[in-house]
């Protein structure tokens, strides 16, 4: 489950990032390298306060998991 939350964070949404403002920019006719390359500053951003949280939420997110997990077994 970590696993999946950890691509998400990491591969999805800054993909989603890149693929919305290169249509953002296609839909203003101004596509470029110039423009798509100053999404880069804010992925950089991204990964630095999403790598921060990750690590400072990796325990408790772990616990949080196991408790579901628990749970699930209970109801079973």
């Amino acid at each position: 489950m970590k696993k999946i939350i950890y691509a998400v964070q990491l591969i999805l949404i800054p993909m989603a990032l890149v693929l919305m403002r290169v249509i953002e920019e296609v839909i203003r006719g101004s596509l470029s390298f110039e423009t798509i390359s100053e999404i880069f500053p804010v992925l950089i951003i991204y990964f630095f306060v999403s790598n921060i949280a990750w690590f400072f939420m990796e325990e408790k997110l772990s616990v949080a998991i196991a408790k579901d997990k628990e749970k699930m077994n209970r109801q079973s």
